[in-house]
């Protein structure tokens, strides 16, 4: 969807974020979570909200418009995070410049053909809790559900730093995962999470010691989906790694990661 119905002295080549690669053969909206810089302005549709972004004296990139409250949230940048809500999908959707580049990359180029990389890989952890339905590799079976007694979820003890990693096989350029929340209860428990890459498992124990994907800025909920696109580096890694904040378990229902083969 691009909004054209404005006068050509005012560009709002916007385009709405949505997400079909590596999942379904249909279309769902994404929500940004950057919260932490923002504007929360009035707004009672999209149009009004790319006129707002448009004119804006500060540097807008991308917004999201929130029908249910008629706000607009306005970002100087192009967004890094975002959840997908279940069936209600939190009534926000998400729109970017279409001549912002890096983003364009990513929503708009050949990644329909991407694979999940994760799927059924052999999988590690810092811990595993005391139930016979939460081992690690869980989190990798392609199961998207969130009801543990149902569909089976990692789920670490309380001894942090709480990690998960996986096991790509092979040495790629990573572009984005998805996390899912546990849906029954308990979503707090990716909050803030971090999402690590590395060439080895060696340090993964120890915080900080592998390259940056991404770090989730704020709480999470129950029954979500999080994506998150990674930062780019001049070379490949074979593991990713999911580690929770200092204080609480972790538990991911699924895990799925997407990328291509370094250097093709």
């Amino acid at each position: 969807m691009v909004l054209h119905q404005l006068p050509a002295s005012i560009s709002l080549d916007f385009s709405l974020s949505t997400w079909q690669y590596g999942f379904w053969n249909e279309e769902f909206h994404v929500c940004s979570e950057d919260f932490l810089i923002k504007s929360t302005v009035i707004g009672s549709s999209a149009l009004e909200c790319a006129l707002m972004c448009a004119t804006s004296y500060s540097p807008c990139s991308s917004f999201n418009f929130l029908p249910n409250e008629n706000a607009c949230q306005l970002f100087p940048y192009l967004s890094k995070h975002f959840s997908v809500g279940g069936s209600n999908n939190k009534n926000c959707l998400y729109f970017y410049m279409v001549s912002d580049e890096p983003l364009k990359y990513v929503f708009k180029l050949n990644l329909g053909n991407l694979a999940n990389l994760a799927i059924k890989r052999t999988t590690f952890s810092s811990s595993v809790y005391q139930n016979p339905l939460s081992p690690t590799n869980h989190a990798v079976d392609g199961n998207r559900g969130g009801v543990l007694l149902t569909d089976g979820c990692f789920h670490s003890d309380l001894l942090p730093p709480n990690w998960m990693a996986v096991d790509l096989l092979d040495v790629y350029a990573v572009y984005y995962v998805m996390l899912v929340s546990r849906a029954d209860c308990c979503g707090e428990r990716l909050d803030n999470y971090k999402v690590g890459l590395n060439r080895s498992l060696e340090p993964v124990a120890v915080r900080w010691s592998y390259d940056i994907c991404g770090l989730y800025p704020k709480k999470t909920e129950a029954a979500f989906w999080y994506i998150t696109l990674c930062e780019s580096y001049l070379y490949g890694h074979r593991y990713l790694i999911v580690q929770s904040n200092d204080t609480q378990m972790l538990t991911v229902c699924e895990l799925e990661v997407y990328g291509q083969l370094f250097g093709i």
